[in-house]
């Protein structure tokens, strides 16, 4: 396969410009219905031959009503035209972006699994993100609807000077109806066309660049951002010296200073060496986690040997057919209680979210030279876990052990893990809070707002009010400032974070017929969404 190609300076020049070029050529359209519009409204003045002074003002006013709701329909239809097209502008800047991660992660022989994650993420979170990725660059928190009427109240002040005007003047209604035609005519450059054509590009041209520099002040792997002039520039102006003054660190990336900015930024990267060494040395894990990613701990570069897919456990032989040491049963050591333990949780989540099982690899056990990298990593009392990149739960083989079942049973009853149905043992428990965390990760594959519909939901088992932002880390400081409560309704380890809470609540749903309130309900919306 060719290796994907690095965007240029113009590239990036290009990306900035269609979803202006779309949003202008949509004002147009609008100034072009509104003068329709405001012509039929004046056609009435043409045919009343009244005269008289106060005729003549009654006539003004009638025109200037008109002007004004056309003018505020104008303004009325800019405002949604720069809410859609500045989505779209933004998109453009976080994929163009994202082209260059898919390069840099090629360059390090990742494998494309971990870009396509990435940018998943980033895009699911990217509505959310806009309006304070703006608010910060711009030092305001205006919203864009505040700003629209802002304009029109301008606009409706230099309408009511025009008829005042028109009045000292002695304008005849007739007359002064030709001016309002050209205030809101596409055709003239001044007036209302200028007003909503500067109003869309400033701010879908804004979008597109906090969101270029929003996207590299994330990445830790994006050294520096170059200001790159716009041709438009009639004179030397702030942009010359920002371009002059470039690069800059991504978090002191200047705003646009003046509106009709058409000037744009594009990252540099690290190279491919250092790109690597971050990784595997763990510098990049609290983005990646930030953004749902499996952390460096998981990365394993393509070109590495890759380890043996495991057999998934539905595979395996009955308890009663005693397995024999062969590569295709990881849990040959699993006899007993334990394998019936396993067999039931996993027959439970195929009668639940049968897709969501479709999509799971399966479970192994470690070896002993694993357990022992992973105790000395993770602490000897880690059991092991599910890993996102191969969609696998490795289990430590302390977790069959008989110290654990005591520590479990005590962890249950003290109300650090959420009680399991009586039909489950310490086996059963791990495997179904882990098998949470699997359907987490489906889950957040699904539309961004059938996922926050589940976080509405949680808060509402909770009695808690929802989080309005879903991206894990806000979803994490929302657990944070929650978390005597979560520990009470939930467990005090689903109180850790977002993740923990899901999978805690999962695992006592999926296995408890008498499953508390809190924890059913999480877990029904979580088994909707992920079945």
């Amino acid at each position: 396969m060719a290796a994907t190609p690095q965007p240029t300076s113009d590239d990036w020049r290009k990306a900035q410009a269609i979803s202006q070029k779309a949003a202008d050529s949509d004002v147009l359209k609008v100034l072009r219905d509104a003068l329709k519009d405001l012509n039929e409204d004046l056609a009435d003045i043409n045919k009343d031959r009244r005269i008289g002074e106060a005729v003549r003002r009654e006539q003004l006013q009638v025109v200037r009503r008109s002007l004004l709701e056309r003018q505020a329909e104008v303004m009325r239809a800019t405002g949604k035209i720069v809410e859609s097209r500045r989505l779209e502008a933004a998109a453009r800047a976080v994929k163009l972006s994202g082209v260059i991660d898919s390069v840099i992660f090629e360059a390090a022989g990742l494998d494309p699994s971990y870009h396509k994650e990435l940018q998943s993420s980033i895009l699911k979170g990217m509505e959310n993100t806009l309006d304070r990725a703006i608010a910060r660059l711009n030092g305001s928190s205006v919203p864009l609807s505040r700003r629209v009427y802002k304009i029109d109240e301008w606009l409706s002040g230099r309408v009511d000077r025009m008829v005042n005007a028109a009045l000292a003047q002695g304008l005849t209604a007739r007359e002064f109806a030709a001016k309002a035609r050209d205030w809101i005519s596409p055709n003239t450059p001044g007036g209302v066309r200028y007003a909503s054509m500067r109003l869309a590009r400033t701010e879908i041209n804004n979008a597109f660049h906090a969101m270029a520099v929003q996207g590299a002040s994330e990445k830790p792997w994006v050294e520096a951002m170059n200001w790159k002039l716009s041709s438009s520039h009639p004179k030397p102006d702030e942009c010359d010296k920002y371009a002059a003054d470039s690069p800059y660190e991504p978090r002191n990336v200047p705003r646009k200073p003046h509106p009709h900015c058409f000037c744009y930024v594009t990252p540099e990267v690290e190279d491919r060496d250092k790109f690597l060494d971050n990784l595997i040395s763990g510098k990049y894990d609290s983005y990646m986690r930030s953004k749902g990613v499996t952390p460096s701990g998981q990365f394993k570069p393509a070109t590495r040997e890759p380890r043996p897919k495991p057999s998934p456990v539905s595979e395996l032989p009955k308890t009663t057919d005693r397995p024999t040491p062969t590569a295709k049963d990881p849990l040959n050591r699993v006899q007993g209680e334990a394998r019936e333990q396993v067999q039931k949780v996993l027959d439970d989540h195929r009668r639940a979210v049968p897709k969501a099982m479709q999509r799971f690899s399966g479970i192994r056990l470690m070896d002993k030279d694993e357990a022992r990298e992973f105790s000395r990593r993770h602490g000897k009392d880690a059991l092991g876990g599910y890993t996102v990149e191969t969609r696998e739960i490795a289990m430590h083989p302390q977790t069959l052990s008989a110290g654990y079942k005591r520590q479990f049973e005590k962890e249950r009853g003290s109300g650090f893990i959420t009680p399991c149905g009586r039909d489950h043992d310490h086996v059963g428990s791990f495997v179904a809070h882990e098998m949470g965390h699997h359907v987490d990760t489906v889950m957040r594959m699904a539309d961004p707002s059938k996922v926050r519909a589940v976080w509405k939901q949680v808060g509402e088992a909770l009695g808690l009010k929802p989080p309005m932002i879903t991206m894990q880390r806000d979803l994490d400081k929302w657990v944070e400032k929650n978390r005597d409560v979560i520990a009470k309704k939930i467990s005090k380890y689903g109180a850790t974070d977002s993740a923990e809470l899901l999978a805690e609540a999962w695992a006592e749903y999926i296995t408890n017929p008498n499953a508390r309130p809190a924890s059913r309900a999480i877990g029904k919306a979580m088994e909707e969404l992920a079945k």
